[in-house]
């Protein structure tokens, strides 16, 4: 698998969208990645580049992994309910508990995603993996993430700029042409790229446009889709780890967690609030810049997927943010 992975990002030039989880200089993982995490962006990289058929057959790879990397999330949330429910005063929940509160329950959903009303009409999978019940009938609401580099939220674009102007207010007619043209669906996407001069393959094939061919194509849609982007960080924060869709306000997280307790070489138990993480990604706006076809925030990043938009968290961006 390995070194299959290296063959096909140094045909494809997928290092900028790699970068936090592989190290571009010597296409080898970083340390901190798991072998779940390994085996799904190689199931990513394979996707993108449609051959994912023919090398996973050669090399023994089915199905039956990306399944399971859905069923190990669900049952590292069964492990940590049980491990809470087993000591109500376990370390790491600790600190987000006030004088007085005290757990007496905790409450999941098990191997099912739960699907909840959505402020776009339509059933959507809450972004809460645990509730935790206080002695004061509170609940306090948890994400959980059991790899330091991850997906946290996926939407085509037509979907984001729909759900955020349920929620928010509508996004302007310039910044809605460059969601569309970095990550997919503008309706004269063809058309600009004959235009274009220097086209790379990853923009030829998905039908999108690079930062770099936005700029020259289009330099005030860039620029003000990076001005909206750096003000309304806020409310993507809030989109893409508290609220998602869902309208129902006991759906949306209050902390996110990040603990595994299935890979035994995987080590951390840090918790972070949602709205901490708001206020302190609004403070760094300023460490939002522009790569290749990723757009670099201060949680994580954002990059094209699938035919949309795919926001990844990242365990170390974050942890510095709150000065660990």
């Amino acid at each position: 698998m390995q070194s299959h992975l290296i063959i096909i990002l140094n045909e494809h030039r997928l290092f900028e969208r790699a970068k936090y989880t592989i190290d571009p200089k010597t296409c080898v993982f970083h340390n901190d990645i798991d072998n779940e995490t390994k085996w799904g962006y190689y199931n990513f990289v394979c996707k993108e580049l449609k051959i994912k058929n023919k090398i996973c057959r050669s090399h023994g790879i089915d199905s039956d992994g990306g399944r399971k990397m859905k069923f190990d999330g669900h049952q590292n949330e069964i492990l940590i309910k049980d491990e809470i429910k087993d000591n109500f005063n376990i370390y790491y929940l600790k600190p987000i508990l006030n004088d007085g509160e005290e757990i007496v329950n905790v409450i999941s959903d098990g191997k099912n995603s739960k699907k909840v009303s959505s402020v776009l009409n339509k059933k959507t999978t809450s972004k809460t993996d645990l509730k935790i019940v206080l002695n004061t009938t509170k609940q306090i609401k948890l994400s959980i993430k059991k790899s330091k580099n991850g997906q946290v939220h996926l939407n085509k674009v037509s979907g984001f700029i729909n759900g955020y102007e349920k929620i928010y207010s509508e996004i302007p007619k310039n910044v809605k042409d460059g969601l569309l043209l970095l990550f997919s669906g503008h309706k004269d996407i063809k058309n600009i790229l004959n235009a274009q001069k220097g086209i790379s393959k990853v923009e030829s094939d998905h039908q999108i446009l690079s930062t770099q061919t936005l700029k020259q194509y289009n330099p005030q849609i860039f620029d003000e889709l990076f001005t909206w982007i750096s003000i309304n960080i806020g409310n993507i924060v809030d989109i893409v780890f508290k609220t998602g869709w869902a309208s129902d306000k006991n759906e949306w997280v209050d902390y996110i967690l990040y603990k595994n307790n299935i890979n035994d070489n995987v080590n951390f138990d840090n918790i972070f609030s949602v709205t901490e993480l708001k206020k302190l990604c609004i403070e760094n706006k300023h460490n939002i810049s522009f790569g290749s076809t990723t757009i670099h925030l201060p949680f994580g990043h954002l990059q094209y997927h699938l035919g949309g938009l795919q926001f990844h968290h990242n365990h170390e961006k974050i942890s510095k943010l709150f000065g660990n």
